[in-house]
């Protein structure tokens, strides 16, 4: 699973194998005629998270907006923005993020860090404040739940991910929590 492993890897501080992991998928999915929506779901996602230059961010935001023209929801709504983070599109990532909140079984505890990030981006600061704030407090709730359910291990992993770039950026000391 190139996603889980991306995520694992960022989490665990090997930045050299987490982008050698998007620069295969990145790669692979330019060689296929037909992808599928969660072959490009999951190159968006795992290249959004990473701060580098080496991609070209234009043809990985065209294939979140093709993932959102094949299936439309919370999945593949949450990559677009992302992408859109990434381009530097900040509004229209705000945009997109807002967007997600109107889909049914929406959790915004699952893109408050993308969001607290795209409203810093923005020099919206007493938002990207709440929004990281209240992400802090959601991540933190869950620490006290039951064992995660499969899909849950990955939602977490990619919430880790993100807690992480936005720790960063608001200057938190705190760290990954354990699945």
């Amino acid at each position: 699973d190139p996603e889980l492993l991306a995520y694992c890897q960022l989490l665990s501080g090997d930045r050299q194998a987490f982008e050698a992991t998007c620069k295969q998928e990145v790669n692979m999915l330019r060689r296929l005629d037909n992808p599928s929506v969660g072959q490009l779901r999951i190159t968006v996602l795992i290249t959004s998270l990473s701060p580098s230059a080496d991609y070209d961010r234009q043809e990985i935001l065209d294939w979140a907006k093709r993932c959102v023209e094949l299936e439309r929801n919370k999945f593949t709504l949450r990559a677009l923005g992302e992408a859109h983070y990434r381009f530097g599109e900040f509004q229209q990532a705000l945009a997109v993020f807002s967007e997600i909140d109107d889909e049914p079984d929406a959790e915004q505890n699952g893109y408050a860090f993308q969001r607290a990030l795209a409203y810093q981006a923005a020099g919206e600061l007493t938002e990207a404040h709440r929004w990281y704030d209240f992400g802090t407090s959601k991540f933190s709730e869950a620490r006290v739940g039951d064992a995660p359910a499969a899909w849950a291990i990955h939602h977490w992993a990619f919430v880790n991910a993100w807690k992480q770039v936005a720790d960063q950026v608001f200057a938190d000391k705190q760290t990954a929590i354990e699945i």
